[in-house]
Parts: structure tokens; C-alpha cells; sequence
């Protein structure tokens, strides 16, 4: 009978508490009767986020369409991610004509797996849209055909090389 009531006692009193969810001070608080949590999105390839308050319960309706802020339903869900994230660095490109040529700074990426992307070698370079042409941080879209992607820091580096001797060499054809 006492097993019985034990159980019984757990049952009932499992449903009082629901999720745990981080809180606007960085700290896990029980959420009674929540099966939300709310915080931040954290912008692409980077350690910044936007304004959304951490906690307990659904985004507002214009948090949610701005995108700013997201939803998840496990414990603690909502936490600050940063700490986790690998810093890397990843060359980026800029149009020259017709050439793809690399800037001369790499920019710092921040995700939770090292992914550089560029060109794909032997693409017309006016054919690219700027997502891939411009490379930098992050895999290549997923109907990107002429794109590549690396997962070592400054992979995608030697693309320039590649990309102007292709060049020369069509010019070199052209002419020939």
C-alpha cells in the first residue's frame, strides 16, 4: 500500500512541474504548467544574438515573424550556446569582371562545426549568386550546384588561384 501511495504521489505531483528553462539571469528555474521555453536567435555563423529575453513560456506572435525569437521544449533548452562554438576563419571573395578574386582578410565564423564554401572550380563566376560567389562562413546551400564546401579553417582559400588560372587559360583558348 505504501508503494502504491509513493507512486501515486509521484504521478500527481510530476504534472505540477513542467519544463526547466533558462531565465533572463542565465539560470535553469522550473516553468510550472510550461512546456516552452523561449530565447534568442543566434545570428549565422557568429556569437551575437538578438535582444529576446530568455524563458519560460511561448515567443509573442511579432517575436516570432521578426525571427527573433525561438521555441524549443526540452530541459533547458534555451541556453546560451557560444561556449560550444568552434571560432575558425574563412576566406570570402570579391567580383572583378569576370574574376573572383579573394579579399585579403579571412573573417571569424562561429558554429558548431568547422564548414568554409566557394566557387566550385571551372563555374562562371557572373552565374553564381553572391551566397556562393562571395564564400565565407558556412556550407553551401542545398540547391547550390556550383558550390563547394571544406571543413578545415581557410580551406577555401586557394579558390582564387584556381578560379583566375581558369580564366586565363578560357582567354588563352579564346585567343588561340
Amino acid at each position: 500500500k505504501i508503494f502504491i501511495l509513493c507512486v501515486a504521489v509521484v504521478l500527481l505531483t510530476a504534472g505540477i512541474h513542467g519544463l526547466n528553462c533558462i531565465d533572463k539571469e542565465g539560470k535553469s528555474v522550473g516553468c510550472t504548467q510550461e512546456t516552452t521555453c523561449k530565447g534568442p536567435v543566434r545570428t549565422a555563423h557568429s556569437k551575437n544574438y538578438t535582444d529576446q529575453v530568455r524563458g519560460c513560456g511561448a515567443c509573442e506572435a511579432a517575436a516570432k515573424t521578426a525571427k527573433t525569437c525561438v521555441e524549443c521544449n526540452k530541459d533547458d533548452c534555451n541556453k546560451d550556446m557560444t561556449e560550444s562554438l568552434k571560432e575558425y576563419e574563412c576566406y570570402t571573395f570579391k567580383v572583378d569582371g569576370t574574376e573572383l578574386m579573394k579579399n585579403d582578410d579571412a573573417v571569424k565564423c562561429y558554429d558548431e562545426s568547422i564548414m568554409c564554401k566557394s566557387l566550385k572550380e571551372g563555374s562562371n563566376v557572373t552565374d553564381a549568386n553572391d551566397n556562393v560567389r562571395l564564400g565565407g562562413c558556412g556550407g553551401c546551400p542545398s540547391d547550390a550546384e556550383n558550390c563547394v564546401s571544406c571543413n578545415t579553417t581557410l580551406c577555401n582559400g586557394s579558390a582564387t588561384v584556381t578560379f583566375g588560372f581558369i580564366t586565363f587559360l578560357a582567354i588563352a583558348k579564346a585567343l588561340l
